[in-house]
Order: structure tokens, then sequence, then C-alpha cells
């Protein structure tokens, strides 16, 4: 028959073009490949054509809960979470897709600087990773996307000379012991 050939595997597909869109099915013997076909032509056989590209969102909640939930600490997920919900506000309906390197660097460089940008580029890289290697997208726009340099506070011992004018301004005071404590032992105030 015109629209049923049989495969190398046994089974019987049956194509059929209707209103525009190809129909393929599938059956194991010829008989119920020609019902397949007649159902087909009678529009008898619901088709649901579900679209594979998903929204960030959607992909981003089922990242969390299958990726990271399981295996971080409380504090961690509401941590994450709230970064999740910060790019749903501008990509929750975008398809993920369709989610482009000039897009995130316009959203990146309008976020000031803060451990939060830090925390929002970490996470929607690992997202968009995940995405590449689950298959959803084929390459990480994140990837071409220039973020700001961390900016390290450099932190400096003080030399023989500042402790003992230190020592000096602090003697006969409450807090001595404590200063002299920290000095001696290199421990800083919160540990």
């Amino acid at each position: 028959m015109k629209n049923i050939t049989k495969r190398q595997d046994g089974l019987y597909m049956i194509r059929k073009v209707l209103d525009g869109k190809r129909i393929t099915l599938y059956a194991k013997t010829f008989a119920e490949a020609r019902e397949k076909l007649q159902l087909i032509k009678k529009r008898k056989v619901q088709i649901t054509a579900k679209d594979k590209r998903i929204t960030f969102g959607e992909y981003s909640k089922q990242w969390f809960k299958l990726y990271k939930e399981p295996f971080v600490k409380e504090r961690s997920k509401s941590e994450i979470r709230a970064v999740i919900n910060k790019l749903c506000e501008s990509f929750e309906n975008q398809k993920i897709n369709k989610i482009s390197t000039l897009c995130i660097q316009e959203y990146i460089n309008g976020l000031k600087q803060s451990r939060t940008k830090e925390k929002i580029c970490l996470y929607f890289n690992a997202i968009l990773k995940k995405a590449v290697e689950t298959r959803v997208i084929t390459y990480n726009p994140f990837d071409a996307v220039i973020k700001d340099k961390k900016i390290k506070n450099k932190r400096n011992a003080f030399t023989f000379d500042e402790q003992e004018v230190l020592l000096h301004k602090l003697r006969k005071t409450n807090i001595e012991h404590e200063i002299m404590t920290y000095l001696m032992t290199g421990c800083r105030p919160n540990e």
C-alpha cells in the first residue's frame, strides 16, 4: 500500500500527511497498519504534537528538583530558589532554546556588582550547562558571556612595629588581653 511500508525491524510504518502535518504511526502486523491508516483517513486518530522546547522557568525548576534539591543543604536550597526566582522574573516564559548570549549579557550588565550577581551567573550557567548535557539545547549561550572580575579584598597582617603600637595604645583597657590573644595565635575575631 502507498502509505504503509515494512521496516527492517519487522514493524510496519504508516505515514500520512493530514492538514499539512505528517503523521507517523507503527504497527506489528499489516492488518493492524491498514486499520490505523483507515482511522487516520477518517480523522479518528488523536495525535498530540507536544512542543519539545520547554521554557526556562520550567527547566530551571526541574533542574533544581532533580539535580540540586536532593544533594544540597537547606540553606543552599533557599539560596538557589531565590536565584531561580530572580532569573525567572526575566526569563521564565522564554523558550530555553531561544535564550541568546546577547539577552544574557544585557541582563548581567543590568545587575549591579554584588554577591547576588555572582550567584546569578553561577546558577544561570549551571542550568544552561545541564540543559546542554541533557540535550535540551545544543550549546550553552552563557559560555560567551563576559562576567565581572571578582574583586578580592587584600588583607595584610600587622607588622611587628604596628603590633607594638597597637598594644601600647590598648594597655590597661578591657580588650587588651583579647587583642593580645588574637595577635599571638593569629586567629581572627570570628574564630
